[in-house]
């Protein structure tokens, strides 16, 4: 699939301004409560809580650069007790600092890493 950049010919600096980090992560709250009725928080409209998202959003000096996600524990139900562990999972990107004057921007690449 083309980003619009490729598949329209428009420099990605034209319309990054209207995806601030902020920005996408609403968007992507409203779809997922509109879809599933779950929050980023990971808490569904009837259910309650479902799990854990940690965001590791921002660069720092010795994260490795690598834009993935990975579960540190799944969720399972116990057959001992009848209790369910709670997923956590993990979202690590390496989006650049925001700075008292622009909030942190995505580039086409940048937004598919975070919806991914």
């Amino acid at each position: 699939m083309l980003c619009p950049h490729q598949k329209y010919n428009i420099e990605p600096s034209l319309y990054s301004p209207y995806f601030s980090l902020g920005s996408c992560m609403e968007g992507l709250n409203s779809l997922f409560t509109q879809l599933y009725g779950v929050t980023h928080a990971v808490v569904h409209e009837t259910e309650g809580l479902l799990g854990y998202i940690y965001c590791d959003f921002f660069h720092r000096v010795n994260k490795p650069h690598q834009d993935c996600h990975f579960t540190i524990r799944g969720g399972r139900q116990f057959q001992e007790n009848g209790q369910y562990q709670l997923p956590v999972v993990v979202l690590m990107l390496s989006l650049p600092h925001p700075t008292k004057s622009t909030p942190t921007l995505l580039m086409p690449d940048m937004m598919e890493n975070l919806v991914h």
